[in-house]
């Protein structure tokens, strides 16, 4: 009788031991594909921005009463993800907030790079083309980018120098605005050149040869189907130097290189031909680490209603916390047309990066 409950007990704790020795190597199983999963997960990235915006804005018009209006949402919402492959390969895509307010597919395009601190590139998708700059220190974008940034399905070949002192590109892209009779093809291009000769200066000049084919004036050709007598090349200059540690002036010039004939752009009565042309000027100090103060001025010629012919503001940022900032922008717009207006224009905004 004892020897039977013993040899029942010792079966019960052989099964205990053995029931733990697979529990434990299931836990260790488990740790070990966390691991694993948690290396390959090193190799995603998430980056983005939350911007929560609050405006008052004055309008005037001659010979109308002043209209005012004030908005309080969310000015912008981006989340960029990035997949490295290990093997110079990056995949990139970026969601944005549109002027609806639905989240779509702003940017995906996939990037090869050699091997070095130096070396060859080629990056194939949708993405914001490098022609032009658009550096700003103001919540409000600069009438320069209104003019020129380009996003479109591309393919960029470029080379960087080493430490980044100097990259050029050049690209190819199908435009959406085309000339009279020609065939809808991938013929349109883009070049960029960008050099830094030194710390805290940088300058850059980029071509495009067809400005309204995929810039934000695209948007402006009124023509059916957006059919041009001929297309027009865009060129822009950009220039910035930081210096003693907390001053910073940055200039950007961008300009078509030819005139739309009468009617093609902004409105089909237009009795005009059009070249349109953008500047933007900005200085910024650091009052300490955390507040920085700027000022701009705007201009353009042949913006109609859609560039400000000029534009004045400045911009206190403040990084009340890592990754967070609390800006207050001033901006006045003036355009140009019969009905000349002025805009005025106070904007809070509340924004975290990450």
């Amino acid at each position: 009788m004892k020897k039977g409950f013993v040899l029942i007990l010792l079966t019960l704790v052989t099964l205990g031991m053995t029931s733990y020795a697979m529990a434990q190597e299931t836990i260790e199983e488990r740790i070990k594909k966390l691991e694993e999963s948690a290396a390959k997960n090193n190799h995603i990235q998430f980056s983005g921005a939350i911007e929560v915006e609050f405006k008052n804005q004055t309008t005037s018009k001659k010979g109308s009463q002043d209209e005012k209006k004030g908005e309080l949402g969310l000015g912008n919402f981006e989340l960029g993800i990035n997949v490295a492959t290990g093997n110079n390969a990056e995949g990139s895509v970026v969601l944005k907030k549109n002027d609806d307010g639905k989240i779509e597919v702003d940017e995906g395009f996939i990037t090869i790079t050699g091997k070095g601190n130096a070396s060859p590139y080629v990056v194939a998708g949708k993405l914001v083309v490098p022609f032009g700059n658009y550096e700003t220190h103001f919540v409000t974008d600069p009438v320069t980018l209104t003019l020129g940034e380009s996003n479109i399905a591309s393919l960029i070949a470029g080379y960087k120098g080493a430490d980044e002192k100097f990259d050029v590109s050049l690209g190819l892209f199908n435009a959406t605005a085309q000339e009279k009779d020609e065939d809808d093809k991938v013929d349109s291009f883009f070049a960029s050149a960008t050099l830094s000769p030194f710390e805290g200066f940088n300058i850059s000049a980029s071509y495009i040869s067809n400005l309204a084919g995929a810039s934000g004036l695209n948007e402006e050709v009124k023509t059916t189907d957006k059919v041009l007598k001929s297309i027009v090349a865009g060129y822009s200059a950009f220039v910035s130097y930081e210096f003693a540690d907390r001053f910073k002036l940055t200039g950007e010039y961008i300009a078509a290189s030819d005139s739309f004939e009468k009617g093609e752009l902004y409105d089909t009565g237009e009795t005009t031909k059009r070249q349109p042309k953008a500047l933007n000027v900005e200085f910024g100090v650091a009052i300490s680490d955390t507040i920085e103060l700027a000022a701009r001025y705007g201009s353009s010629d042949d913006g109609a209603e859609f560039l400000p012919e000029t534009e004045s503001g400045v911009v206190l940022s403040w990084g009340i916390f890592d990754n967070t900032s609390l800006s207050f922008e001033l901006l006045q717009q003036e355009f140009e047309g019969d009905a000349k207006k002025e805009i005025d224009t106070f904007t809070t905004q509340l924004a975290i990066e990450f």
